[in-house]
């Protein structure tokens, strides 16, 4: 294996006799400790070694000022910008937490323009029209300024609002600029892109101790070629590039496009060999290309790779990640021989449980009543479900959700609490700093108690939460002059932000045990076995437009990076792991979802069609895992003797007081043999939910209990214009008093989504008394009874049907006296249908669209009640609609056949009892029956059981 570091260190060990007299300057700290490793290797007798060091590192050594971090950066970028919008007059009420995140993409917006020696005053140059950029560009080459030119011309064409409010920001960029630097070097402070502007930019080059040599680097700032030109140009520096003749001869690949450049540089040549090697052309590891189903799909082809390899190499192979998200189900996937492991990359802390958990303290904290330990039951149900409360207290936060659940807790005390962790969590905080306080202390408690465990998750578990809590006391030193003038809010919204930018580092064994890495950690490194994970396009390079307020044509015309730098970036990343890999692996997902493509990585297509050997070296595969999920076979229950068994206890259980087969239930067999079967035979509910907030069915109590209520007076009675006048002024303090009864005397309902269900419901139920009051006076006749009628099958089998008749009325239509049943309907209705057959589905000669199922429950209401009162003779079937009612002309809408209301009469009765025979006996008589999943997914959308079929 030909290796860069460990040619280097050969070459400084055997040609560079006063070695201890140098300084090598590498890109990364991981490189620098390889280096040392293989210098160690070139002798048994002591010699004196070179100070290694990273560019960050040399750079921060030369320079005077201290470099910052992100946060008092942003902070002081703030004050600066506060200070030139005022002095400019400009109306500005930004708060910090707002800012935030708009002053991270300034800083680093200054950090490009600085570390690539662009002129600020230039970039953000005031401009009011396009002759002053003809005037006050001359810095640009002709090509950049066509560049330049091509971007303001698309913002002077327009006078829209948008880009009004963007020239207006821009032409205070360079003030920004100004006084942000003033202000930093007034407190001594810095930053990188500045260091490197400032060294080369030096009038002369600093008196260095050593002689330097610059090694493995690839694409350099301006400010990096300016500084290494001279350091060349002088003779206290020599450089090393790391290129091989497939990708530098070529003008078409990506990954030598700067290489191709620095070869033409007269001082950055020198560091290119004599003889340029053509290693790749010459030899193609062994390269596995395999596509595997999703990210468990992926982890498991990777646990199949890692048993395979010897135990001595496993020191000698690198994972390199592609998509971040993959690391912790990596983590859990890894076999047993992987006794030693490094992780290399930094992980965003947003992508742990650990910042879902923070978030979700804070959270818990917003909701806390004012004078009392209780709060809200939403974030109070997510933290008992937390894992981290899972792997602590298990039992007794499932105790606790289970209560505030079964008793429908809005505000559950928390008072009464055991548990240590738990005590700890549910405690009000009072103040900003407590809040932080609050936060450090729970962390503190779970960072020992993973401490304490022994298994490997643990323990990295217990890492990041330790790196978590460093970042912690770093925010509240920085908050220190700020959290007391900043809402609780603002305060969680600023503390959230920051934390979603964080990056946890792992620590482990440098250079021992399996090396797992992201591609940035590459760097200058070489391995026998590289495998990549997740090497799909999205992922890899997966190179999306960054944000930045510098739009790219100005980008480009002044050299600052854009896209194309970072796609040079990670093809030279890929390509120099094929220099000295053996054997190679490129994992990549192969199923599509909604925010995933599987589509594999460009650069395997590029090795297929642009390399000699890949026809017999690079092999593809896919793999299917035992267990992995697949489409869906359909679920079908037959029935068997143990159905029977279950249909027989089904059928005596609702024959029993009080119960029986509904509406509902019916249309659940006709629209889902499955659904009616797990629902109503084996009797599988979804569970409860702690509702402050009503949903549908609540909606719908509220508005029948509120009108039964309101007519409970008059029933049997004739109800006049006034009457109704009077029910419609009772109307807001009946549904308030329904409220607190539906869903607890804590609830509020004056904002927020409980008081818009408050008024949607009262207008609702103000709109059909209005209809009423149009037809006074009539005769209001029941409100909510209840129905229990037996029936006979075929084979003789009592069975019992229920239903609860919203309302009925006696009203005149077209000169006759007829008896109206009205159901509430909160949701859409549709009244028309064309015959008696559209409204059933029975066996299987049916056609799926034509099912109807609003006018089959209005008419089963029907049919009950003239199983229960034959005598009736007509009957009106009908629904109020939350939909229709509010339309200006809405009323009640009746069931409709070829644009006539249909009349429930004797006839009608025999045909629909005929069908209910056939619908009953299809369900207990039928042993062909088979419970099977609907054909129609459309029935599929709010069903509880979507999620166990996979439809």
């Amino acid at each position: 294996m030909n290796r860069f570091l460990e040619s280097l260190a050969i070459d400084l060990y055997n040609n560079y006799p006063d070695l201890g007299d140098w300084q090598i300057i590498v890109p990364n700290k991981r490189a620098g400790l390889y280096l040392k490793q293989y210098l160690s290797k070139q002798s048994t007798a002591a010699f004196w070694a070179p100070e290694i060091t990273d560019i960050q590192s040399w750079v921060a050594q030369e320079t005077p000022e201290v470099a910052a971090d992100n946060l008092s950066l942003i902070f002081h970028l703030y004050e600066a910008t506060t200070e030139v919008m005022k002095r400019q007059n400009i109306n500005w009420d930004m708060d910090f937490d707002r800012f935030h995140f708009w002053g991270d993409l300034l800083v680093k917006d200054f950090e490009d323009v600085d570390k690539n020696l662009s002129d600020a005053r230039v970039v953000f140059k005031q401009v009011q029209d396009l002759k002053e950029i003809e005037q006050r560009f001359d810095p640009l080459s002709d090509d950049e300024f066509r560049l330049f030119r091509g971007f303001w011309e698309s913002f002077f064409d327009s006078g829209s609002q948008r880009k009004e409010r963007f020239l207006v920001w821009w032409n205070q960029m360079g003030l920004i600029y100004e006084n942000f630097q003033s202000r930093l070097k007034a407190e001594k402070l810095t930053y990188p892109g500045r260091m490197f502007r400032q060294l080369a930019e030096a009038p002369e080059l600093n008196a260095f101790h050593k002689k330097m040599i610059f090694a493995g680097f690839n694409i350099l700032s301006k400010s990096e070629i300016i500084l290494l030109s001279r350091l060349l140009e002088s003779g206290q520096a020599e450089i090393r590039w790391e290129v091989d003749e497939y990708y530098l001869a070529d003008i078409h690949q990506e990954a030598g496009r700067y290489f191709r450049e620095y070869l033409k540089h007269p001082q950055l040549k020198k560091g290119f060999p004599t003889k340029i090697p053509n290693r790749i052309s010459a030899h193609l590891p062994e390269t596995r290309v395999i596509g595997a189903p999703g990210v468990l799909g992926q982890t498991q082809s990777l646990r199949e790779i890692l048993e395979k390899l010897p135990t001595e190499e496993l020191s000698d192979t690198a994972v390199v990640i592609c998509d971040q998200n993959m690391l912790f189900p990596l983590l859990d996937s890894l076999p047993e021989n992987i006794s030693e492991l490094n992780v290399t990359m930094g992980y965003p802390l947003r992508h742990t449980p650990l910042y879902a958990f923070c978030n979700q303290l804070l959270d818990l904290q917003l909701t806390a009543k004012e004078k009392e330990n209780r709060f809200y039951h939403e974030p109070c149900l997510r933290l008992l479900r937390n894992p981290y409360l899972g792997a602590f207290a298990r039992d007794e936060a499932a105790t606790l959700a289970e209560e505030i659940e079964s008793k429908n807790q809005i505000f559950p005390s928390m008072e009464d609490i055991e548990n240590e962790l738990l005590k700890k969590i549910f405690k009000k905080q009072t103040s900003n700093h407590s809040l932080l306080e609050y936060l450090q202390e729970i962390l503190l408690y779970l960072h020992e108690q993973q401490h304490q465990r022994d298994d490997e998750r643990s323990k990295i578990d217990a890492e990041y939460l330790f790196a978590f809590i460093r970042h912690l006391n770093r925010i509240k030193d920085l908050l220190a002059g700020w959290h007391e003038k900043l809402s609780t809010e603002q305060l969680i919204r600023i503390f959230k932000e920051l934390a979603a930018s964080m990056r946890i580092p792992f620590s482990g064994e440098p250079l021992n045990g399996l090396q797992i890495m992201g591609p940035l950690e590459t760097r200058s490194l070489n391995f026998k076995n590289v495998i990549y994970l997740g090497f799909n396009e999205d992922a890899y390079p997966g190179l999306k437009p960054s944000q930045s307020f510098i739009p790219y044509h100005i980008r480009k015309a002044f050299g600052m990076p854009t896209f194309e730098h970072n796609e040079s970036l990670y093809a030279y990343y890929f390509y120099r792991q094929l220099h000295s890999a053996e054997t190679l692996y490129l994992i990549y997902n192969n199923v599509s979802s909604e925010t995933v493509r599987a589509e594999q990585s460009r650069y395997i297509l590029q090795l297929e069609a642009e390399h000699p050997q890949a026809k017999d070296k690079i092999k593809h595969e896919v793999k299917l895992f035992e267990g992995m999920p697949k489409v869906a076979e359909e679920i079908k229950v037959k029935k068997s003797e143990a159905v029977k068994v279950a249909l027989e206890e089904y059928r005596q259980r609702i024959s029993a007081d009080n119960k029986g087969i509904s509406a509902t239930a019916l249309t659940d067999f006709m629209e889902c043999k499955l659904r009616f079967y797990l629902k109503e035979v084996m009797q599988i509910t979804g569970s409860e939910e702690v509702g402050e907030e009503v949903d549908a069915a609540q909606l719908g109590r509220i508005l029948h209990n509120a009108l039964e209520n309101l007519y409970k007076p008059f029933q049997k009675k004739e109800v006049s214009r006034a009457n109704i006048e009077a029910m419609i002024n009772q109307l807001p303090t009946e549904i308030e008093k329904l409220y607190k009864e539906e869903l607890g005397s804590d609830v509020d309902t004056s904002f927020g989504r409980n008081l818009l269900a408050k008024e949607i419901i009262t207008d609702f139920a103000k709109q059909i008394l209005s209809r009423d009051k149009d037809s006074t006076p009539f005769t209001f006749l029941r409100a909510e009874e209840r129905l229990l009628i037996s029936h006979m099958t075929a084979e003789g089998k009592k069975v019992q049907f229920k239903g609860f008749v919203d309302r009925q009325d006696e009203i005149m239509k077209d000169g006759q006296s007829i008896h109206r049943v009205i159901d509430y309907k909160t949701g859409k209705a549709d009244p028309k249908f064309g015959s008696l057959n559209d409204l059933f589905r029975v066996g299987d000669d049916y056609e799926v669209k034509r099912f109807k199922k609003l006018p089959f429950q209005t008419f089963f209401y029907a049919y009950l009640l003239k199983q229960k009162y034959p005598q009736l003779t007509s009957l009106l079937p009908g629904v109020a609609s939350m939909r229709n009612m509010a339309t200006p002309k809405g009323d009640y809408q009746y069931m409709n056949s070829a644009k006539t209301d249909v009349i429930y009469d004797d006839d009608l009765h025999l045909g629909f009892s005929e069908k209910v025979d056939a619908l009953i006996s299809d369900i207990f008589d039928n042993d062909d029956l088979v419970f099977s999943q609907t054909e129609d997914e459309a029935y599929c959308s709010y069903c509880p059981f979507k999620a166990y079929c996979r439809k």
